[in-house]
Order: structure tokens, then C-alpha cells, then sequence
């Protein structure tokens, strides 16, 4: 429906091209005449107050139904409200999507009048989801016709029929999930697709279909077009606006640059070619746990870094800064850049006073630098580190405060998304530290500030918090070497992390070149110049003495470290290497094998012998890697990133066979199992780690997951990515079970909301330590049981500790809700004279008690003698 129209909108009226002004009339006079070719096939602004979106057409207006659930009896006055689905877009109003209700737009009668030779879908998108969701689409799966554009995994995903045959194009990766609205344009012509966001290019494919014809399907926005498990399996979560489909790109160009004339769009306007890509969000970058803000949390007097990553095209960046508004009273202390490929510096800025907002604000940039200036490459990226903290330390500030920011280039402001700064309590000082330690590899990339003041005070809040285990900077960078000495007189563990791979990699690819080693060879005879042959490695002396120099050279500026990380993942190996004449030979020798065999007849014939043949050459490469840096630093302990196993698991083999690497097998040359547990979560996580305790001799120091801000932190998913509360649960859990290291990754920025939390489970570990490594488990002297029937085994673990005659039972609530249990003690061979939960309270009965604990929360119970 439209609402009345202000005056101001009939001098745009008049502005408008025909064939612009030609679609905005059938919105009230669908039976106009029109130009016979416009471009447009279909315009949806998504604008208004009802349930009714009016989708334009060169021939009409047809009337899209939003249907908020699939099944409309189910249909909740919470969700059919429309200010809770019609809420602001990138240009007037949008639409909004639920995933778990599977809502959808279905337009009928839409279809192409002859097969389209060019087509042009463009929409604007803003969403949090990364799994499967259908944007636009008029197909089935089955169909050779129709098309659809999707958004799976980060890529976008352009599926169309020629009417014989159907086709499916894939773009380049690009962060689509980060909450933020994304221009998307599919542009097919003649059988080439080009993906463009944000009016970058991801990626060109070509195609024999050299057209896409009408599908048969009805149109649908936000999801799959037919009902059943399509649109269980591809619904959209968050908002579209603005979507077009057109036979002519221009027509797409002219219909956007009105958009944003109308819109009041700056030189900063849609159409301007992107030069930077500037993002900033909070760690947690999912936003499911800070109702959706852009928030940050820091703390006065050790504020904690925020990064800001500028990447784009450095040809046409003839210069560029980045500007900052903050509230008076607060400052910038400093700006550094903060990455490994770039000089180190710190930035110089300016400041001036403004008012903004109505309130007064401080305006820094950058300046005496160009943001584009460090990479001669076409494009680039730069990641600034930023500390804002008090002005005046003695001034009270404000619980939150609103940053704006943004960057200058060719002396135009571009704004970016504002954010919230919230400052919380410092910590406490902390008196005594304990064994338990977070190790962070890539914490110095936001802390490593130049003005030394800083830095000592953001250190005192990495050793309060417990994260104190860090990876050293590699040599290149003496300033940042220096750093982490003064780091590690304060406490902080070292880790060398320059040796990554090891001796199977393209690390020692330059021994290959030099001689010492043959390439390795793949299954169809190609040589690979990246990996040296695995039996060169074992057996050739001449390869480990020149390793063994390699690794010395790499270890030699570090001397002083504690430990060396070694990471190698030999997925897929077996099925790709090596099988060079001398691999073979020695396989068959081994087994006994008299013929000759090729790479299909081992990995069909002999693949289980196959997959144990390269678990004895992982055994040894770990070998070699660890020799070579025992003969650089005998005193240097080695940790190894490995993988949760189910030893029980019958079918482990094959496992191995996609990964050849047993833990078990390794530990005569590792001193600690690094271990991804970042899929495992409650109950599944307490029984998983438990067996692998039980199972492995050495010490593991589980890795969990934060979430990320952006694409270049690596695969983090929000069903990995942890809130703050739940990384607190886990690391007294993981301390509860014996581990005295935990490890968090990526870990490069950390909110202060973490700091907060893994410092409230340090406190919480360190007090507690002498149970949870000096004691002995007892699990069995009590029993707990949930009051609520409902509640389930997998939503609740206990471990029970005895020392010196006293006992402490840590109950984790791995639910949703806050829960009730029944505590009985009865089998506790002496007196209880009290019983301390976690939350400070005391029971004189010590015999049975009930305890209540939050969601995503502990409690730890004591029986003093």
C-alpha cells in the first residue's frame, strides 16, 4: 500500500526517466501504458505497512503475499505484526525474514515472456546467517529452467536452466554474514555470470547455457519456492530490500542511481566504486549474545584494543586516512598498525574539537599516513589497532558512550557504522597467580602499542584476566621482539610458532630447490614442489641435516622461549601423496606386496594397509621435526594440534585414513596435546575430553572458539562461537577435568566482555586448583539430580575432588534455563559441618542440599571436615 505523498516527492517525480516513472505509476494504475522495453522484469521496494509487498512490472503491479511461517494456521500475532517485520532499510523500508519460521514472499504470475539471453538480479541483503538461504528464486532442484541466486557459506551461489540442462555458478568468498547491508548483483549474459557486493567483483564463471529461461515455479523472495523440506533446509534469516530483476544491467545502474538520489546519498553514494572495505565489529561478531548491538567492552585505565581492518583497491586510493568521533571525555592514547606483513609504526593523528549529536566530541586522523601505501599490490589491507580510554583518568565516564567513524579518501568522509563503547569494573589486581593459564598465540597483534605506559597497562589486564601464554613475533620485527621480552619478565609463557608445519610443507619447499629433497608425487604422476617426498624426509640424512639447520636458524632469535607449536594437518594426505617409485617400494616391502601397484589399486585395494603405512610416516616425520628442534634447543617443550577421537570408535581407521595422525602414537615426541574442541559443546564436550584424558599420558590444553569480526579471521560459525558466559563455564570446566592450559582461537581481539569472564574463571581456577590437579575424583560419593524431570543427562555434568580430607564438587548447567538439583552426600565417610556454593552462600546441613544454577553456569560445593 502506498502512503500519501509529500510535496517534495513531485519535484522527484519529475526527475525521474521514463522508464523509472513508468514502474513507480503502476504501483497506483496498474493498467497504464508502458515503454514496451524498460529492462525491468521486476521491482520489489519492499516499502510498506501490511503484509502485502507490491511487486512492479513493465505490464502492472503484482501483488506479493509475505508469509511470516510456512504453515499459516501457526501464524502468532508476535509474528504477523507488521512493526516487527516491516522495520527500516537501506532505502525506506525493508522486509524482514524469520529462518526458524521459514518465512517467504511469493509473487504469482510472474514469469519471462521469452527465455532471457541477459539477466540481472540485484537486491540488498543484511543478515547474520551463513547457512544455506535462497535470496531470490522461480525453481525447484529437478527443474531445467527458472533460476535462483543463494547465499550458502559466505559465497553466493546462481542456479539456473538453459531448458535442457541445468547450471549452477559460485562467487569468490565474501563476508555476507556480518550483519551489515550488502548490495549483491548476479549478472548472467549469454552464459558468463559475474558476482558483484558492494560493487566489488567476486568472481567471473562461464557457462554453455547460453540463456535462462521461465521457470514454472512461483516467485519467491527469503525462500525456497515449493513447500516441504526445501523451505525447512534454505530459509533466510534477516532483511532484503530493493530487489530487482532486469533483462539489462544499465536498467539495474539508472533504477539504483535514482535510489540513492533519493535517498539523499553523499559522495559516499551506492555507486561509487568501493575503493575500501572498512569493517569494525565486536569480537563477538555473531551479535547473538549482545542483543544485537555493535558493542564493545573496555575497561578505564587498561583499555582493551580495538581494530579496525581497511582493505581495497591501492591504485585509486591516491590517499586516504581514518577518522574517529569520541565523546570529551575520552581520548585516543594511541593508533599503531597491527599486522606482521607491515612496518610497524605508530600513527601520528590529529584532534579538534566538534559538537556532534548535540554533545561535544573529539574528531582524531590519521595523519602523515597512507592507508594504501604499505602494499604496491592492486589491492591491500590494514588493520589499525586503536586505544580509546578516560581523558582524565580521575573523571567519572559514562557507562556507554557512541563512537563515529569512518575514513577519508580523496578528501571525501566516507561514515561507517557507529558502534558502543561500554566500560565495565576493572579487575582486581591479582595477588597470586595460579598453574591455570589461557594461552593466546595472536594477543600482541592488538596490545603491542609504542607508547610504553600502554602497554604495561594493557598488560596488567591480559595477566589479570589469566591470558598469559602468547605466540612469539618472529625475528623481522625487533620492536615487537623486544615487547614480548618485557612481556615474559612480567610472567607471560612463550610460544615459537614460526616452525607451524614442519618438515612435510611448503616451509621446507626451498630444500627441495636446493636438492636435498625429491618433490612429492600425486596420485595422477604431478610433482608438487611444496611437499617433499615423506620418505626423504624419514630416510634421507642429507634432508634432516639441512632441516635441522633450517629450524635452527628459525629458532635462533628466540631462544628464551618455553615452548615451540607445531601444526600439522596431514588431511587428505593418503589420498593425495606420495607416490613416487620410492614410497611405493617401500609400502610393498613392508606389506609383502610382490606387484606392482598403481595409486587407484592402493587407495581401493590396499587402503586400510595404506592408511597404517602413513600413521608410520607421520610417527616419524613428527620425528624428525622434533629431533631437529631438540639439536636447536634441548629445553624448548613441544605442543601439537591434534583432534578429538573416540578411541572406542571400531570404524577409527578410517578416520585416520582422512587424517593420518594419532595422538596415542605421537607422544614420544610432543609434551602437550593443543586440541580443537570446537565443536564439542556441553555434555558431548565433558564426556569427549574426559576420554581423551583417559586415554592420552600427556597433558592436554583444549582450544575453544571466539567469534570473529570478519572473513579474515578464519571458519568461526555461531554454533562454535562462544558467548562470554559460556567461555567462563568452559574454562572451569576444562580446569575441572585437569587441564591447567586452555587456548583460544583466532583470539587476535578480544573483547573486554571475555577479558571479563575468563578473569572471573581464572579467580575462580586458581582457588580451586589444588582439588582440580592435586586431587583425586570421586565422583561417586554423591549424587545429583535435576528437580525438573525434563531437565536431561546431556544438560548436566559433575566432577567430584578430594584433598587433605576435604571434598569439592564443581555441578555445571550446560542448559538454556536455570535449573534446580538435588544434592545427596551420603556417602562421605566423615562429618560435613557445611556446605559453600558458588555463590557465596553456606549450609549448615551438609548431608543434602538443592542448588539452583543459571543458565550456562556453575557451582562449586565444599565438605569441610
Amino acid at each position: 500500500m502506498m502512503n500519501a505523498m509529500p510535496p517534495m516527492f513531485f519535484r522527484f517525480f519529475r526527475a525521474l526517466p521514463f522508464f523509472v516513472l513508468v514502474t513507480m505509476l503502476s504501483m497506483t494504475a496498474p493498467t497504464i501504458a508502458v515503454a514496451k522495453d524498460t529492462g525491468i522484469l521486476a521491482y520489489a521496494s519492499l516499502d510498506g505497512n501490511d503484509r502485502l509487498v507490491r511487486v512492479h512490472t513493465p505490464t502492472g503491479a503484482l501483488n506479493g503475499v509475505y508469509f511470516p511461517t510456512s504453515e499459516l494456521d501457526h501464524d502468532k500475532p508476535e509474528i504477523t505484526r507488521p512493526d516487527r517485520y516491516r522495520l527500516p532499510g537501506r532505502f525506506g523500508g525493508a522486509l524482514t525474514f524469520f529462518a526458524d519460521e521459514h518465512s517467504f514472499v511469493e509473487v504469482p504470475g510472474f514469469s519471462f515472456a521469452k527465455s532471457q539471453p541477459e539477466l540481472v538480479i540485484s537486491l540488498f541483503m543484511k543478515t547474520r546467517r551463513s547457512r544455506t538461504s535462497t535470496l531470490v528464486s522461480n525453481r525447484s532442484d529437478s527443474s531445467f529452467d527458472g533460476f535462483a541466486l543463494v547465499s550458502r557459506l559466505n559465497r553466493l551461489h546462481f542456479y539456473y536452466g538453459d531448458g535442457s540442462q541445468k547450471f549452477m555458478a559460485k562467487s569468490d568468498h565474501v563476508m555476507l554474514s556480518d550483519g551489515n547491508w550488502h548490495w549483491v548483483k548476479l549478472v548472467f549474459k549469454q552464459g558468463e555470470v559475474r558476482f558483484y557486493v558492494d560493487n566489488e567483483h567476486y568472481g567471473t564463471q562461464q557457462f554453455h547455457g547460453k540463456v535462462v529461461t521461465s521457470g514454472t515455479s512461483t516467485l519467491t523472495f527469503g525462500n525456497y519456492p515449493l513447500p516441504g523440506r526445501g523451505r525447512e533446509h534454505n530459509s533466510f534469516g534477516g532483511q532484503l530490500d530493493e530487489i530487482i530483476v532486469a533483462s539489462r544491467e544499465d536498467a539495474v545502474v539508472q533504477l539504483m542511481q535514482q535510489r540513492a538520489s533519493d535517498a539523499g546519498e553523499s559522495s559516499t553514494a551506492l555507486l561509487e566504486k568501493n575503493i575500501f572495505d572498512a569493517t569494525v565489529q565486536p569480537v563477538d561478531g555473531n551479535e547473538m549474545h549482545f542483543q544485537g548491538q555493535r558493542l564493545f567492552h573496555t575497561f578505564a585505565g587498561q583499555p582493551v584494543p580495538l581494530s579496525f581492518l581497511f582493505k581495497g583497491n591501492a591504485e585509486e586510493a591516491k590517499s586516504a586516512s581514518m577518522v574517529m568521533y569520541v565523546p570529551e571525555r575520552i581520548a585516543c592514547r594511541e593508533v599503531f598498525i597491527s599486522a606482521h606483513h607491515l612496518t610497524d609504526q605508530a600513527i601520528a593523528l590529529s584532534e579538534t574539537s566538534v559538537t556532534r549529536h548535540g554533545e561535544a566530541y573529539r574528531k582524531y586522523e590519521t595523519q602523515g599516513y597512507n592507508l594504501a601505501s604499505d602494499k604496491l599490490a592492486k589491492t591491500f589491507s590494514v588493520m589499525l589497532a586503536v586505544a580509546l580510554d578516560a581523558a582524565d583518568p580521575g573523571e567519572k565516564l559514562p557507562a556507554d558512550a557512541r563512537i563515529d567513524w569512518g575514513y577519508v579518501i580523496n578528501g571525501k568522509e566516507v561514515d561507517k557504522t557507529p558502534f558502543t563503547l561500554r566500560f565495565l569494573q576493572p579487575r582486581s589486581a591479582v595477588t597470586h597467580r595460579g598453574r591455570f593459564e589461557v594461552m593466546n598465540y595472536f594477543l600482541a597483534n592488538g596490545m603491542a602499542f609504542h607508547d610504553s605506559k600502554l602497554q604495561n597497562d594493557i598488560a596488567q589486564l591480559y595477566l589479570t584476566s589469566g591470558i598469559t601464554g602468547k605466540g612469539r613475533f618472529y625475528s623481522h620485527d625487533r620492536r615487537r621482539v623486544a615487547f614480548d621480552n618485557a612481556l615474559k619478565q612480567k610472567g607471560f609463557t612463550l610460544y615459537n610458532i614460526s616452525l607451524w608445519q614442519g618438515p612435510f610443507s611448503k616451509q621446507a619447499a626451498p630444500l627441495i630447490a636446493e636438492g636435498f629433497a625429491k618433490p612429492a608425487i600425486g596420485p595422477d604422476g604431478q610433482t608438487d614442489l611444496k611437499h617433499p617426498c615423506p620418505t626423504d624426509i624419514i630416510q634421507s640424512e642429507t634432508f634432516q641435516t639441512a632441516y635441522r639447520e633450517m629450524v635452527k636458524n628459525k629458532l635462533s632469535a628466540s631462544q628464551d622461549n618455553e615452548w615451540v607449536a607445531y601444526d600439522w594437518e596431514p588431511w587428505g594426505l593418503p589420498g593425495n601423496f606420495c607416490f613416487c617409485e620410492k614410497t611405493l617400494a617401500d609400502f610393498r616391502s613392508r606389506y609383502d606386496i610382490k606387484e606392482p601397484l598403481t595409486p587407484s589399486q592402493i587407495k581401493e585395494e590396499y587402503r586400510e594397509s595404506w592408511t597404517r603405512f602413513w600413521l608410520d610416516m607421520a610417527d616419524d616425520i613428527y620425528r624428525v621435526w622434533g629431533e631437529a628442534v631438540h639439536a636447536a634447543n634441548p629445553t624448548l617443550k613441544i605442543t601439537d594440534y591434534t583432534y578429538v577421537h573416540n578411541y572406542d570408535d571400531p570404524n577409527l581407521l578410517r578416520r585416520f585414513y582422512d587424517i593420518p595422525k594419532d595422538p596415542r602414537r605421537l607422544e614420544s615426541y610432543v609434551d602437550e596435546h593443543m586440541m580443537s574442541v570446537y565443536n564439542f559443546h556441553g555434555r558431548n564436550l565433558f564426556n569427549s575430553l574426559s576420554q581423551n584424558i583417559n586415554v592420552l599420558k600427556k597433558p592436554i590444553m583444549p582450544i575453544v572458539l571466539l567469534s570473529r569480526p570478519h572473513e579474515l579471521m578464519s571458519y568461526t560459525t555461531p554454533v562454535g562461537s562462544l558467548s562470554p558466559q559460556r567461555i567462563y563455564q568452559r574454562a572451569v570446566l576444562v580446569a575441572s577435568l585437569g587441564c591447567q592450559r586452555m587456548g583460544l582461537y583466532p583470539g587476535k581481539w578480544i573483547d573486554g566482555a571475555y577479558h571479563e569472564a575468563i578473569g572471573r574463571a581464572s579467580q575462580l581456577i586458581w582457588d580451586h586448583e589444588s582439588f582440580y590437579f592435586d586431587g583425586e575424583r570421586c565422583d561417586d560419593k554423591v549424587s545429583v539430580k535435576p528437580t525438573n524431570s525434563r531437565h536431561k543427562t546431556a544438560e548436566f555434568a559433575y566432577v567430584m575432588h578430594e584433598k587433605d580430607g576435604a571434598y569439592a564438587m564443581t555441578l555445571f548447567n550446560f542448559s538454556n534455563s536455570e535449573q534446580t538439583y538435588n544434592i545427596k552426600a551420603g556417602k562421605l565417610n566423615q562429618s560435613i559441618t557445611r556446605v559453600i556454593a558458588a555463590d557465596g552462600q553456606s549450609y549448615e546441613d551438609g548431608s543434602s542440599q538443592k542448588i539452583t544454577v543459571q543458565p550456562h553456569d556453575l557451582a562449586i560445593l565444599k565438605w569441610l571436615p
